[in-house]
């Protein structure tokens, strides 16, 4: 991993579902389900290390 790549992020939302649909469309990510876990979506960065989450604030 280069230095100064984010490795995880957390973003707390009021509505996950919309929060989901903005982030795919500003930064292309591609957000899945986490099973046992209704309303958080993960996604991973392209380097296959990266990642976070959206979830219910």
């Amino acid at each position: 991993m280069a230095h100064g790549d984010i490795t995880h992020v957390e973003i707390p939302a009021d509505d996950p579902e919309r929060a989901k649909a903005f982030y795919s469309g500003l930064f292309g990510w591609e957000l899945g389900d986490m099973p046992g876990f209704e309303g958080y979506y993960m996604w991973r960065a392209p380097n296959g290390i990266s990642g976070g989450a959206i979830g219910k604030r």
